[in-house]
């Protein structure tokens, strides 16, 4: 099985836990890395995700969804038709 967390999910692991929303969608992306962590799962991620990671304001949170995404199985890089569409959607 393979399974893509983008950064929103990612970024979940350092939101504010008091809300029980917030910390039933962390502790299902735990569960999901849990799954990597055994080998059941693949974690696909993409190149693009750096650049996001890049962008939160918040450096202690920029960096420690850095350390979690530094242990993807598998990268994808977008190709020269991805990447183009990306920058013309980006606000």
């Amino acid at each position: 099985m393979r399974i893509y967390l983008d950064a929103c999910c990612l970024s979940r692991l350092t939101d504010d836990q008091s809300q029980p929303r917030i910390r039933e969608e962390a502790e299902a992306v735990e569960g999901i890395l849990g799954l990597v962590r055994e080998g059941r799962a693949t974690w696909v991620s993409s190149a693009v995700m750096a650049i996001e990671i890049g962008r939160n304001p918040d450096p202690d949170r920029r960096r420690d969804v850095a350390e979690v995404h530094s242990h993807p199985g598998e990268t994808i890089t977008p190709d020269r038709q991805d990447a183009t569409r990306a920058d013309f959607c980006r606000p």
